[in-house]
């Protein structure tokens, strides 16, 4: 393993991108990162800490939390380990040119040799972060290519979803400058029904369960905005189990 390739394919006066000179923390856990790629093909960036590099792939069209889709990682170089903490943009023209944002982060492990793994072509291994979570595989493919090309899997385990793709888990990842959605791509997702009113009663069923209620009674709607509701002083706290009371 090696920055070398690394290094040759960028120009360190010219990009925000680190060089890699750090050295290797003494007991830190195994790291991992993903960060959504949009140079010229948008993809997904799939590292996972091996020694003191981050072993890297891309993923055109990101992790999927389905163990019955097999998702394309095609192998690239090695990065440094705090490129996990890079974000920003690659100016264009230069190699990977393009907005970079981190899609997910956390630590992993693996019960096996993961360099033996490797070599072998299929690594099993167990990811913690926010929204990538569970057991998963990397598999070699016996396609010939210029690159390696490798098969990303979910495992079938409790973290495992049906067609859920990395693109649906992308609220909470920054767009690149000019304020378009990152995940320009993904699946709309399907609006609810529209449960009809009956009897021209707009509401429908949740008027008829309100008007259930003791003591209630039907009103016209109010004009206007409502009036803020307001905290009240008082001089005790409500009584019951039903309460939870902070000190501020």
């Amino acid at each position: 393993m090696s920055l070398q390739r690394y290094r040759r394919k960028r120009q360190f006066d010219a990009t925000r991108e680190p060089r890699g000179d750090k050295g290797v923390g003494g007991s830190r856990r195994a790291i991992f990162v993903v960060q959504l790629h949009h140079a010229s093909r948008r993809h997904y960036d799939f590292r996972l800490q091996v020694g003191g590099v981050l072993r890297s792939w891309a993923v055109p069209k990101g992790p999927s939390l389905d163990p019955s889709v097999k998702r394309m990682a095609v192998e690239v170089e090695d990065h440094p380990l705090d490129y996990a903490d890079f974000e920003g943009d690659i100016p264009k023209g230069h190699y990977g040119g393009g907005h970079v944002a981190r899609f997910d982060s956390g630590v992993w492990s693996s019960d096996g040799d993961v360099e033996q793994q490797l070599a072998d072509g299929h690594l099993r291994f167990e990811l913690f972060g926010d929204k990538l979570k569970g057991a998963w595989h990397l598999i070699r493919s016996q396609r010939n290519a210029r690159q390696p090309q490798w098969l990303l899997i979910k495992d079938q385990d409790a973290h495992a979803a049906a067609q859920r793709e990395a693109d649906d888990l992308l609220a909470e990842v920054k767009p690149p400058p000019g304020g378009r959605n990152p995940a320009r791509t993904a699946r709309k997702p399907a609006m609810p029904p529209v449960r009809k009113a009956r009897n021209g009663d707009a509401g429908g069923h949740w008027a008829s369960r309100a008007l259930a209620l003791p003591q209630a009674r039907r009103q016209a709607a109010p004009r206007g905005p409502f009036a803020p509701q307001l905290a009240r002083l008082g001089t005790s706290v409500p009584a019951g189990e039903a309460w939870l009371h902070e000190i501020k």
